[in-house]
């Protein structure tokens, strides 16, 4: 077998291997929230005093430079007096890079750090924190570069962005999101395309009010809706069995409920223990039931929301459990019982036309209403025998 042979082989069992991997799974990328960032002048602290950029503000300050020398004393150039001065002679066009002369008490006149803090304020591009009128400047071997750095420019706050990619399904198995401890789940088989799984976890995830979530066929993106609040994340895929069944809604008087589910077939549905509302129901062939073939009739119904224990059973895995709730909602089955009237005091002036010689004029008498338990209705009035 050639060397060329051998590469193509082994590329082969690379992929193939890679093939096998990747599946059942959901990938996770992740970039975090970035906090809103205020501005931050540079700075530079130097013999006790906070130096400060001026004007030019956040990453503009870095780079400013104050260079300190001595002051020596030399009566010809006229720099021969204590404290401190800035040195026009030696200037720079920018302003940016500016020399102060201090004398230390060597060669020169005695200065002290107050002093050099009032010619570091009097700069068009600087500031400084108060010195000290003890404290001499410590301008080392022939003086000192005082350079600001740490400057930052303001910024928002970047949003977490976080993608989940799903692999395709080898057998049943549960693909499940946890978006802040709430868990979206769909199920996918061998047969299910990526497509699909991306689809249906979508729509779930979209519930979720602190996220807003898009998809493109083969990953979900979802970012935060608040940039500087983060949210937390997890993905996982599960071939246990599930019960998928949710919480319910149903009409009142009526006893079929729905058909219970599960991600896997062959499993038998039943109530698991009698606690809460479990003795109110009954499962015929994995269909959930009322025990009363009329239902429950909302009008009278205390409560109007029950709780019941499933438990799915499949041979060869371990049971399972879920509770949810069943929710009854009123329907329009009685008839109203009685008419109401209110703002119907109407005081009518002798001699007065309430008509203005329109007979299509029109002005209120009475509001009315009606008693009726039902609670959703509209009700429609008129005139009998008239």
């Amino acid at each position: 077998m050639n060397i060329f042979n051998r590469f193509i082989i082994t590329t082969l069992l690379v992929l193939s291997t890679s093939q096998v991997l990747a599946l059942n799974t959901i990938g996770i990328a992740n970039t975090p929230l970035v906090p809103a960032q205020s501005r931050v002048e540079a700075f530079a602290s130097f013999n006790g005093l906070a130096i400060t950029a001026k004007k030019k503000l956040g990453v503009n300050g870095n780079g400013l430079k104050l260079m300190v020398e001595e002051n020596h004393r030399d009566d010809n150039a006229g720099l021969n007096t204590d404290g401190c001065v800035k040195d026009s002679g030696r200037s720079f066009a920018d302003k940016t890079s500016i020399l102060i002369l201090c004398g230390t008490g060597f060669t020169g006149g005695i200065s002290y750090t107050s002093e050099l803090a009032i010619v570091i304020n009097s700069l068009e591009y600087f500031s400084s924190s108060a010195g000290s009128s003890t404290r001499r400047p410590d301008l080392g071997n022939g003086g000192t570069d005082i350079v600001l750095s740490g400057g930052k420019d303001a910024a928002p706050a970047q949003a977490q962005v976080t993608t989940f990619t799903p692999t395709s399904a080898n057998s049943t198995k549960t693909y499940i999101i946890t978006i802040n401890n709430t868990l979206y789940t769909t199920q996918a088989n061998a047969s299910t395309p990526i497509k699909a799984i991306v689809e249906a976890l979508q729509a779930k995830v979209t519930a979720n009010t602190a996220i807003t979530c898009t998809e493109d066929d083969s990953k979900i993106t979802c970012t935060a809706n608040t940039a500087d609040t983060a949210f937390t994340y997890a993905s996982s895929v599960d071939d246990s069995l599930v019960i998928t069944t949710s919480n319910l809604t149903i009409p009142e008087e009526t006893q079929t409920v729905a058909t219970l589910t599960t991600n896997k077939d062959g499993t038998t549905f039943s109530l698991d223990g009698t606690a809460d509302n479990n003795n109110l129901f009954k499962i015929e062939n994995n269909v959930l039931k009322f025990k009363d073939s009329n239902g429950i009739d909302f009008d009278t119904a205390q409560p109007k929301v029950y709780t019941i224990h499933l438990k799915a059973s499949k041979n060869g895995e371990t049971d399972v459990t879920k509770t949810i709730t069943i929710t009854l909602t009123d329907t329009n089955d009685n008839p109203p019982t009685d008419i109401t009237l209110s703002n119907s005091t109407l005081i009518i002036v002798e001699g007065v036309n309430y008509f203005d010689n329109d007979p299509n004029h029109l002005f209120l008498v009475a509001n009315l209403g009606a008693i009726d338990v039902d609670t959703t209705n509209t009700f429609t009035f008129s005139l009998e025998n008239n």
